[in-house]
């Protein structure tokens, strides 16, 4: 007999699969670029990857991230998610601290980035389009801060720069520092757009 279509729905999430699949490995492309050749930056979601889309070993340390390419602003239960993973990977691997990235085309809400600021583990907040070099916004709370890898703070002042240029050419760009953000535990953001 003949084989039978897939029909619209299976077609529609293995699409979804596939832009997913996408977006971790450019994710892991942008990481492993931004932390040169003394990391090892490895694509590892899909099923059964414990909330972990890309680890990066930095020897005494290990970044896991968690990429969201869902075409909207992800709201504060990814953050949980997050949460959940970075406590997974302390346990398993004792000797390291890990650091844990939430990755997003379309950024966050308002009550996610509360959410991760208030976080006691090392997070950070990471908007990064398809197709773009660097991050155009990357937050952290207190704890990551305090462990963000050289590399990353290299590529964090190359990317200001750039950023200082983006605004240049988009007036309404604004840096969100001052009373409320430092009220609400944000140590980094770069390039935020109002």
């Amino acid at each position: 007999g003949a084989a039978r279509r897939p029909n619209a729905r299976s077609r529609a999430a293995a699409m979804a699969v596939a832009k997913g699949m996408r977006y971790e490995v450019h994710v892991a492309r942008v990481l492993e670029s931004m932390l040169g050749a003394a990391a090892l930056v490895v694509r590892c979601g899909g099923a059964n990857d414990r909330g972990v889309d890309v680890l990066a070993d930095l020897g005494d340390m290990s970044i896991v991230v968690q990429c969201k390419n869902f075409g909207k602003r992800l709201g504060p239960q990814f953050v949980r998610e997050l949460e959940a993973s970075v406590a997974d990977a302390q346990s398993s691997a004792a000797s390291w601290q890990t650091l844990g990235l939430l990755a997003s085309p379309e950024g966050f809400t308002k009550q996610a980035h509360l959410r991760a600021m208030a976080a006691a583990q090392p997070l950070g907040l990471v908007v990064l389009r398809e197709g773009d070099a660097l991050p155009s916004s990357l937050v952290l709370n207190a704890p990551a801060h305090m462990r963000l890898p050289q590399q990353l703070t290299v590529a964090r002042a190359t990317h200001e720069e750039q950023c200082t240029a983006r605004r240049a050419v988009f007036p309404d760009a604004s840096e969100a520092v001052g009373a409320t953000a430092a009220a609400s535990g944000l140590v980094s953001l770069h390039c935020w757009r109002a």
